[in-house]
């Protein structure tokens, strides 16, 4: 088979739509097959053809592919690798492989086909969701980025498999949520959870899902979480604003609940509504969910058109939504003028409703703890309690991408 071949195969069917199947298989214009390309080397429906030939590839050649997976640093005997991911030296495109401790960097291909570095806000929200779970539950309950093993009966029953057909018994979600008073010390360091031992099976699994891997989040591993017996199931997915080479995407927060062995669906989460935020144009809010086991409500906002969405939770007492960023903005504002500030932001809530203006008086707080209270404050803000839709001017807050 020569580079530039037209490849008509089919791969063996699988419970994830990773690779595309178009009717014909563009001829690779890269300069060559075997290298996953990036944005601006080919077009993409040569990126997404030479994809799908190097997974057939993988799977028509298993003894050359199992014989490079042996000579990688990072070679686990024991993992079912997936001839629909890549494994490379420094890199791999399976984000239920483990690379914690082996410098592995996850890649992810985007929706044109083309190899990318994950989006920097997928950490950010991992980040977001452990630091939320931590404010409203115990801290040694959560497992960052745990490798969760299960049995083979399992992950067959789930339709958990890789391209070429094998079974797999692991994957590895964002986060999970011990079950209350679990706390032995050991599963927080180990981030390691078995079935087939004492360890507990998950209050909340929370997955931070991409273009990627959002069908599997859905599908196979949606199936394997109910049949564990997870209580709740979390998935965020931040979408993507508008502005760039790719298409706006709305933000989305699902949460499932177990009920009578099954996952149904809870209100809210999947509605975005824009509401007026200033001149400089309107912020994204969803529904809340509420969970049973965080005890409280949860939510997405993107509170500028272009700017990353933030993970809050609502705390009852205050009527406020919170999250890390606003915390620390606040208390670094409290060191700074503890009495004036707090009576600021009061004023600032009535006349910037949360309903009306949702994250605008949070992105306040944040500038004026990295710059400053403006020597006219008090004014101004007396100013904006008149001219609500012009409170960017008159605090002199700029846009996320100003």
């Amino acid at each position: 088979m020569t580079p530039d071949m037209v490849v008509r195969e089919r791969a063996p069917s699988s419970d994830r739509d990773r690779v595309p199947d178009p009717a014909s298989m563009p001829r690779w214009t890269h300069r060559d097959w075997r290298v996953p390309p990036t944005r601006g080397d080919t077009t993409p429906d040569a990126a997404q053809g030479a994809r799908r030939r190097r997974a057939i590839d993988r799977i028509q050649h298993p003894a050359a592919w199992r014989t490079h997976l042996a000579t990688l640093p990072h070679y686990d005997p024991d993992y079912v690798y997936d001839e629909g991911h890549e494994y490379e030296d420094e890199w791999t495109t399976d984000p239920d492989y483990c690379w914690d401790g082996n410098h592995l960097h996850w890649c992810v291909f985007d929706e044109e086909g083309f190899l990318m570095p994950p989006p920097s806000e997928h950490r950010a929200l991992i980040e977001a969701g452990k630091d939320i779970l931590g404010d409203v539950l115990e801290p040694g309950r959560i497992l960052d980025e745990p490798n969760y093993h299960y049995p083979k009966a399992l992950g067959r029953a789930a339709g958990l498999r890789t391209e070429g057909g094998a079974v797999q018994t692991k994957v590895q979600p964002d986060l999970a949520v011990l079950p209350e008073g679990w706390d032995d010390g050991q599963l927080p360091k180990s981030r390691v959870l078995r079935v087939d031992t004492d360890h507990p099976v998950p209050e909340l699994i929370v997955e931070i899902a991409s273009p990627s891997t959002a069908a599997r989040d859905r599908g196979g591993k949606r199936e394997l979480y109910r049949a564990l017996g997870v209580r709740e199931y979390l998935i965020l997915e931040p979408g993507r604003p508008d502005g760039g080479d790719l298409p706006a995407r709305p933000a989305r927060l699902t949460l499932y609940r177990l009920r009578n062995g099954d996952y149904l669906q809870a209100d809210g989460g999947q509605n975005p509504a824009s509401f007026p935020s200033g001149t400089d144009g309107a912020a994204e809010v969803l529904e809340p969910v509420h969970s049973e086991v965080c005890g409280t409500s949860l939510r997405l906002l993107r509170p500028e058109p272009e700017a990353r969405v933030s993970f809050q939770w609502h705390e009852s007492a205050t009527g406020r939504w919170r999250d890390r960023a606003i915390d620390q903005a606040a208390a670094l504002l409290t060191s700074r003028a503890e009495g004036r500030v707090e009576a600021l932001l009061q004023l600032l809530e009535r006349a910037l409703p949360e309903a009306a203006y949702p994250g605008a008086v949070a992105r306040v707080a944040q500038h004026w703890a990295a710059n400053g209270l403006p020597t006219d404050v008090e004014a101004r803000v007396l100013a904006i309690a008149v001219e609500p839709d012009r409170w960017r001017d008159h605090l002199r807050v700029p846009t996320d991408t100003d």
